[in-house]
């Protein structure tokens, strides 16, 4: 993140955090957020390459249902992302079959059902206190004075990074871009009504997306170079203050400061 003063009421939820340490959840949920992103790569590559692996789609529907249960906020957005990307290019490239497309998506939709049991557990009842509603950006500008700085702020390395390769962007961040958009729309317009609504709980996904965008991002920038000097000096410079900022936050947390 860069720190921008008077943007925002608050650095992890206002600007956005790919790291926020405070949360035992995010952070048991992060390997297995993981794992199935590049589970899911991995059987891309199986397809494009007719090598379909029946132990590989066992892995996903696993490794899928602890990402969900652990905490869902990363497959909420990453499932539609997948969804989108394995059709594309199902429809764009005669080496991905459909059906090979349509044994992915089956493979994920088990994890589904922690997702329902979360829900059930979570507003069982639908009484005021609880349910999930459509919201103009409510709760984001809570903690943000201006949503697309607060966007900028955060995300600005990757963004740069996809801006500068363009049509040469990897599998990778492709599918990190996808779920970023989602992950960002369902951020601004859901919102969960009664007294959770300023907890901001939607925004965990958007986390989530920020760290795979900036590991797709630095994977690019250190391993795929592009440009000359001086836009790759530029990445530099971004690189570097989003991690100034990032030992910022970490700094004020040791010393006791909020998370917020």
């Amino acid at each position: 993140m860069f720190v921008v003063p008077g943007d925002t009421e608050s650095l992890y939820i206002g600007i956005g955090t790919p790291n926020p340490w405070h949360n035992p959840t995010y952070i048991f949920a992060r390997p297995f957020s993981i794992a199935v992103l590049f589970l899911v790569l991995g059987a891309y590559f199986d397809g494009l390459a007719k090598q379909h692996s029946v132990r590989r789609l066992v892995a996903i529907a696993a490794v899928a249902i602890l990402s969900m249960w652990a905490k869902p906020s990363f497959l909420m957005s990453l499932l539609p992302a997948v969804a989108v990307f394995f059709l594309w290019k199902s429809a764009s490239s005669t080496r991905l079959s459909l059906k090979y497309t349509v044994a992915v998506g089956l493979a994920l939709l088990p994890a589904l059902l922690p997702l329902m049991t979360i829900e059930a557990a979570v507003y069982g009842g639908a009484s005021q206190e609880g349910g999930v509603i459509l919201t103009w950006g409510s709760v984001w500008k809570l903690y943000s004075a201006n949503i697309p700085l607060s966007i900028l702020a955060g995300m600005a390395f990757p963004l740069y990074i996809v801006g500068v390769y363009r049509s040469g962007i990897t599998p990778l961040m492709t599918v990190a871009l996808m779920n970023f958009i989602i992950a960002t729309l369902i951020y601004y317009f859901l919102a969960e009504k009664g007294f959770r609504f300023t907890h901001a709980n939607f925004s965990w996904g958007y986390l989530s997306s920020m760290y795979f965008m900036f590991l797709a991002a630095i994977e690019m920038f250190l391993f795929r170079p592009a440009g000359g000097r001086i836009i790759r000096g530029f990445g530099w410079m971004l690189l570097a203050g989003h991690l100034g900022s990032g030992l910022y936050y970490f700094v004020k947390l040791l010393q006791g400061g909020s998370y917020l």
